[in-house]
Formats: structure tokens, C-alpha cells, sequence
């Protein structure tokens, strides 16, 4: 009843022997009220013992002990509460993780938890997902041989042995809890050495339970995900954790590593479901993504708690290695299971004609096959232009040149890791940036966590596109001209090298760079002291970058110009149709495209625009510097032709502006944070809404990334967009009923973008008039 391995107590639920520890110390200090209790489980399974079918016959395992078991819930109460010593925590944690594993096999599989008496079905399903049984060694008292006594009474005596042992433990500890000293914390050294030393077991499991003869026979994704990913995953999520744990209270540092071992339970759940449920490969990877989910969210908790009393530098260091932390769990699944797409192959047919070939002739890499690497079949178009026998690519230079060496270490894998690093720096950028602008800590926190690790920023990092390197760049030149005319030479220097970067990048740059060239002009010319000597840092690494770059052209065009295959098919390909009263409103609400229907944390950003206008006198080049390029670059955006980018993940062309809507999400977080009464509760009922949905649609994206890819002919052709489509099929109403089409060609679309439209602006006054509030208390308070 207590101890079979397939029909006791010990089988399904050894969790509930921690109540032998706490026996003592509940009957001493409870022990009229739960006598009772302890006396009806000493009977009940003295009476369930003498029963000829006290395994229950053929019904899940324990039956008869249900009735009583809720009784043993106070002795395990107590069992935990009298538990301090630290090899006996591990021992409890080990028998609350196994009954979790039990548990979860029995809810998945439920026909297994019925057995006759040959039969140990659960325990097979143990082995498969595990590696080992770890209640192998459990006696079994059923009579299915002559002897079965001798190896059921053999296998018991290590069983008492235990037993006997936990009861010692909790006589010896019955008083612990009269006594109020406290339980000595250990040292910071000890904490990371065991947690180092507890995942490098855990590895060592997981590593014994993938190395099964069954898994190799697996389809090419099950098998890569759970043999490779898997393991580097939570390598990688052990190496953030340490990293942040260092930095926590002993107290706080305890709750997050023990969090983080939840992450081990990824392993049996797709072992599980590759083994004996024969999910589909989007199932699994769901259940692996969980991973990053949960990462996230545990090292973000731990920042909120720990920011306050961090560094700027720091912090931002912890923050940016989480986003890459995400991102790397992130990428290996994405790379397996979506390829190339749109310009993707272009790029990557660049860089792999400089690490092959060591030119820029595309001639060769189009007509052969050697881009089926990154690309299953034919490509359906060039993406150049043909100048005598040779073809060169109209994509801009800037990211294959940067793609070269990780190209020729790792092929697409080490462009992608390329671009995760550029997310993680943009992450510690911002958060710098925000803190620049004397924003609290955890205010900043919020924004990055909020904006950096949903839709686009993170569907980026997977994406090979150079836009998310542009807003790299936009970020460092703001913070590098943030004392505006008192900013020193050196400064001037990069700034100015770094716009000049934004043309190699992409064409589309050249708005963001007029828009920060202005405010380095500025800032340069305005001091009227040191006058050459601030001009010629400010303006010669910009102009020595955009003459290599004419130059380029004109090696490969024969046009002394930037841009030049662009300027080349001005005549076949329509650019500009100056239509901004569509394609603004398109770039933010549109149904296929729009950034604020998979992004919706965006919304606080019009909160915070009266905030964000208040701060002006203090921070005016930075708000400048920020205003202008984003300005610039957005109005150019909404002017062009293809301003959907479609064939990538939407907003992709808002990308290298994005950070100005960061910072006025932060300003939209701390507008909320300032309300009062109920407009905070409303504003902040709102702001977690937005925040839940943009992460679920993050979610879903990496799940399914097929999802991410919309084709404006089809918009056009009135096909449902398919990230809508999917969700309709479990959400009602159908969402995508309120969100304008400004290629779907609906009778509805004006009047749903008016309306959405006057949502931002009801957003903005509304945070004017709470900044302005704000301003008129302030002073009375001391």
C-alpha cells in the first residue's frame, strides 16, 4: 500500500512522505487537533493492509488512500516548515520534482496509470522520458512468481532505512519551530556553487535522457530540438541566471534559483510528447519556447527587485544579456523551422559571394545552387542589376559586409547570432538612453522589457534584415550628442561615424541621419569656440563614410553617388506616391501591417507625449535629436510605395526609428505611475492588457513563425491575414473586424482608422492633461 512501485503510495505521490518529518512537530504543536487525523491514517492503512485488493483493481494507482489523504496535508505542512538543513531541502525538492514528473505523465497519458498486475505502464513512460526510472528499485508485492517475497522484502529494507531516517530528521527537529533563531543564510560563493553544482546534475539528466537509442530515431526536428537545442538552451539560461543571482539579496537570490529549475521540466515534457503523444513539431516547439518564456520572465522579476541599487552600466549589461539569453533559446527553433524569406536570401547571396568568391559578381551565385543552404529551391526573382556580364545587388552593403566573418564561421546561424547581439546592445542602449533622460529605474526597465522583448524588436533578432543594426546606431549617436553643445570633440567624432553608418545600412537611413546631422550640426557649430577643430570631428568621419560609399557605386555602377542602384530603376519601379494620409495611419493601425494591433504597449507612447514635451528644457538635444530622426525617417516611410514591407514581419520599416516610441513608452509608464484614483487604476488596467497581448502575439509569432509573413497582393485579392485567421479560431470576436485595410479595399477602413486615429489623440491629451497636473502639485509637495 505504502511502498509498490506500481500500486503504493510511493509509485505516484512520494511527495507525501515528507509528512513523516513533520509528524513530530505537528502532534507537538498541535497535537489535539491533529491527533485524529494521524490515528485515521495509522488505521486506514492498517485496514487497507488486510484487504485482499488493497491495490484497487483496475483503477489508477492508491484508490483506497484518497478518502484519507487530505488528512496528511498538515504533517507535510510541517514536514516543510521544519526543514532547514540543506541536503534535506534537496531531498524534499527531489520528491516534490518526481511526484510533478508522475504527476504530468498520468494527466497526459491517463490509460497509463491502469495496470494489472503485470504490468507497469507509468513506470515504462518514466524511463522513456527520463532515461532511468528513478522508482525502479522499488519493491513490487505482487505474486507473479514463486519468490516474489524475497526480492519485495529485500528491496523494502533500504525503504525503512529512508523512512526511519526522515523520522529521526523530524524528532530531532520537532522543536525548530519554538525556537526563533533564524536560519543562517549561506554566502554568496556557497549559493552559486551550489546552484552551479545542482545545474551541472540536472545537465548531466538531461544529457542521459536525450542519449536514448529511441531519440536519434526521431524526425530531423524533434531530434535537433531535443538534442541540441534543448541542452544549449538551458546552459545558456543557467549562465544568465548565475550572471543575475550574483547581484541578489541571499533571500531573493534563493526563490530565483529555485525558479529557475522549473526550467528543467521542458525536458520530460517534450520527451513525453515526442515518445508516447506524437505531437506535431509546432507543439513541441511550443513546449520548448516555454523555455524562453520562462527566462524572461524570471530574470526580468529579478532585475525589478535588484535595479534599484544596480548601476546604470550594470544594469543595462543584465538587461541586454537577457534579451540575448531570449534570443538564443529563441533562434535555433525559428532557423529549423522558417526559412529565408523576401530579401533574406539576397543579403546572405552577398555575403556568401564575398566568403566564396571574394567579389561582389552575383552572376554566378544566382544561376548555381550553393544558396539552397539558406534557401530550399530556386529563387523567384534577382535582386540586381546587370551591368555587362555581371550582376550586383541593388540590397545595401552595410549588413553583408558586417555578415562576413560569422558567415564564414557558422553560415546562417552565425549571421542570426550576429543580429541577436545587435538586439541585446540595442536593449542595454536604450535603457542607457532612458536613464539619460532621468527616467526611474524601474520606469526604464518596464519601457525596455515592455517594447524590446515583444513584436518587432524580438521577431527581429531572427529576421536577417538591417534594420535593428540601424536602430542600434540611432540610440548611441543620441546618447553621444546628450549635452548638446557642451558635447565634447571626441564625441562629435563618433556621432558623426556612426550616422554615417546609416546610409551603408540602408538607403531608407538617410532621414533618420539628415534628422541627427542636424542636431551634431548644432552642437558643433553653436558653442563658437574650437570652432574648426568641432566641425571638421563632426562632419569628416560622416563624409569620409558616404564617399567609400560613392565610390562603391561607382566601382560597381559606374554613379559617383550613394544609392546608386536604387537611382538606377527609378524609371521601372514607382518609389514614392506621396500618400501619407494613408500611410501613416497604415504603418500604425493597419490590419496586415500595422505595428499597434501586434504591439499594442505602444499606445502608452501617445500617454506620454505631453510628459515627454515637458522635459524639452532639460533634455532638449537629446528630445531633439530623437523628434527629428524619427520624424524625418517616419514621414519618409509613410510616403513610399511599399511602406508595408510586406514578405517580412510587419513595422519592419519602422524598425531603425523605433526607439523615439520607446521613449515615449516609458513617458507613457510614468504618466500612468503619476495618475491617481481611479484614472490609475484605468490607466494601468490598460497598460497590462497591452503588455499581456503584445507578449501573447510574440508568442504565437515564434510558435508559428508562418504566421509573421503577409503578401499585399493577396491583402489586395481580400485573403484573411493569417496571424487573425489562426487566432480567430479560439478568439471571439474576431479581432481583425475593428482594425482598418488600407489595401483590403473595405467600405469600413475610414471609418476605423478615424476612429483609431482619435484614440491616439484622446491618448495624448489625456496624458498632457495628467503631466500638467502633475506639474501643478508638485511643487506643494515637500
Amino acid at each position: 500500500m505504502l511502498f509498490d512501485r506500481t500500486f503504493g503510495i510511493a509509485g505516484v505521490a512520494p511527495w507525501i512522505f515528507i509528512g513523516v518529518i513533520g509528524i513530530p512537530a505537528a502532534l507537538r504543536a498541535r497535537g489535539r487537533a491533529l491527533a485524529p487525523a494521524a490515528v485515521t491514517i495509522g488505521l486506514s492503512l492498517v485496514g487497507l493492509s488486510l484487504y485482499h485488493y488493497w491495490e484497487g483493481g483496475y483503477a489508477p494507482s492508491a484508490r483506497y488512500f484518497v478518502d484519507v489523504l487530505p488528512l496528511a496535508a498538515p504533517f507535510v505542512a510541517y514536514g516543510l516548515a521544519v526543514t532547514r538543513d540543506w541536503w534535506m531541502r534537496i531531498f524534499t525538492g527531489l520528491l516534490i520534482g518526481l511526484s510533478t514528473v508522475l504527476t504530468l505523465v498520468l494527466c497526459a497519458m491517463p490509460s497509463r496509470a491502469l495496470n494489472d498486475a503485470f504490468q507497469q505502464q507509468g513506470n515504462e513512460v518514466v524511463d522513456q522520458i527520463l532515461g532511468l526510472n528513478p522508482l525502479g528499485w522499488l519493491p513490487s508485492f505482487e505474486k507473479t512468481s514463486p519468490d516474489w517475497y524475497v526480492s519485495a522484502y529485500l528491496r523494502l529494507l533500504p525503504v525503512v532505512a529512508i523512512l526511519a531516517v526522515l523520522a529521526f530528521y523530524g524528532w530531532s527537529r520537532r522543536l525548530s519551530l519554538d525556537q526563533a533563531v533564524p536560519v543562517r543564510a549561506p554566502t554568496t560563493r556557497l549559493q552559486l556553487g551550489g546552484f552551479l553544482a545542482a545545474n551541472a546534475i540536472a545537465l548531466a539528466l538531461v544529457a542521459v535522457a536525450i542519449s536514448q537509442p529511441w531519440v536519434s530515431e526521431l524526425g530531423d526536428v524533434p531530434r535537433s530540438l531535443a538534442t541540441r537545442w534543448l541542452p544549449a538552451a538551458l546552459v545558456v539560461a543557467t549562465a544568465l541566471a548565475a550572471a543575475i543571482g550574483w547581484h541578489l539579496e541571499p533571500s531573493a537570490r534563493t526563490g530565483f534559483f529555485a525558479r529557475h529549475f522549473a526550467l528543467y521540466l521542458a525536458g520530460p515534457v517534450l520527451l513525453l510528447g515526442m515518445r508516447s503523444l506524437f505531437i506535431p513539431d509546432t507543439e513541441l516547439g511550443f513546449v520548448y519556447l516555454l523555455i524562453a518564456v520562462g527566462l524572461a520572465v524570471n530574470s526580468l522579476h529579478a532585475l525589478w527587485t535588484v535595479i534599484p541599487r544596480l548601476g546604470d552600466t550594470r544594469a543595462a549589461i543584465l538587461l541586454g544579456a537577457t534579451l540575448l539569453a531570449t534570443a538564443f533559446v529563441v533562434l535555433p527553433y525559428d532557423r529549423t523551422i522558417a526559412p529565408t524569406a523576401s530579401d533574406e536570401p539576397h543579403y546572405l547571396l552577398i555575403v556568401q559571394s564575398i566568403v566564396f568568391d571574394h567579389d561582389l559578381d552575383l552572376a554566378n551565385d544566382y544561376a548555381g545552387q550553393r544558396y539552397y543552404e539558406f534557401y530550399p529551391e530556386p529563387l523567384p526573382d534577382v535582386h540586381g542589376i546587370h551591368v555587362g556580364n555581371a550582376i550586383y545587388s541593388l540590397r545595401d552593403m552595410g549588413l553583408p559586409v558586417l555578415a562576413v566573418i560569422p558567415y564564414a564561421l557558422a553560415g546562417r546561424t552565425g549571421v542570426l547570432v550576429l543580429i541577436c547581439l545587435f538586439g541585446a546592445l540595442l536593449a542595454a542602449q536604450l535603457y542607457l538612453l532612458l536613464r539619460d533622460l532621468a527616467f526611474d529605474r524601474r520606469v526604464a526597465l518596464l519601457a525596455v522589457a515592455a517594447t524590446v522583448f515583444v513584436h518587432p524588436f524580438l521577431t527581429y533578432t531572427t529576421q536577417i534584415y538591417p534594420d535593428l543594426i540601424a536602430a542600434v546606431m540611432f540610440v548611441t549617436v543620441v546618447r553621444l550628442i546628450r549635452h548638446g553643445t557642451t558635447t565634447a570633440v571626441r564625441n562629435l567624432a563618433l556621432a558623426s561615424a556612426f550616422v554615417g553608418t546609416l546610409p551603408w545600412l540602408t538607403t531608407r537611413g538617410w532621414f533618420v541621419a539628415i534628422g541627427l546631422g542636424l542636431v551634431i550640426a548644432y552642437s558643433a557649430l553653436w558653442p563658437r569656440r574650437d570652432l574648426v577643430r568641432r566641425l571638421l570631428a563632426a562632419s569628416l568621419p560622416f563624409l569620409a563614410l558616404v564617399l567609400l560609399l560613392c565610390y562603391l557605386n561607382w566601382r560597381l555602377f559606374g554613379w559617383f553617388i550613394p544609392g546608386a542602384g536604387y537611382f538606377l530603376i527609378r524609371d521601372q519601379q514607382e518609389i514614392l506616391n506621396y500618400a501619407p494620409q494613408s500611410g501613416i495611419p497604415g504603418l500604425l493601425f493597419d490590419r496586415a501591417f500595422g505595428l499597434v494591433p501586434r504591439a499594442p504597449i505602444y499606445l502608452l507612447a501617445f500617454v506620454g507625449i505631453g510628459a515627454l514635451w515637458r522635459r524639452r528644457r532639460i533634455y532638449g538635444p537629446m528630445l531633439a535629436a530623437l523628434v527629428l530622426g524619427w520624424g524625418f525617417y517616419f514621414l519618409y516611410i509613410a510616403d513610399l510605395v511599399t511602406w508595408h514591407a510586406d514578405g517580412g514581419p510587419s513595422s519592419r520599416y519602422l524598425l531603425a526609428g523605433l526607439p523615439f516610441l520607446v521613449v515615449g513608452v516609458a513617458s507613457g509608464i510614468e504618466t500612468v505611475r503619476a495618475s491617481v484614483g481611479r484614472m490609475r487604476a484605468a490607466l494601468s488596467a490598460f497598460a497590462w492588457i497591452a503588455v499581456s497581448w503584445s507578449v501573447f502575439v510574440v508568442f504565437v509569432y515564434a510558435v508559428l513563425p508562418d504566421l509573421r509573413y503577409e503578401y499585399m497582393p493577396q491583402i489586395r485579392d481580400g485573403n484573411p491575414v493569417h496571424l487573425w485567421l489562426e487566432l480567430g479560431r479560439v478568439l471571439r470576436p474576431d479581432i481583425q473586424t475593428a482594425l482598418p485595410s488600407f489595401y483590403g479595399g473595405e467600405v469600413a477602413t475610414i471609418p476605423l482608422a478615424l476612429l483609431w486615429v482619435a484614440l491616439a489623440i484622446w491618448l495624448g491629451a489625456l496624458g498632457y492633461v495628467i503631466s500638467r497636473r502633475r506639474q501643478a502639485v508638485g511643487p506643494s509637495v515637500p
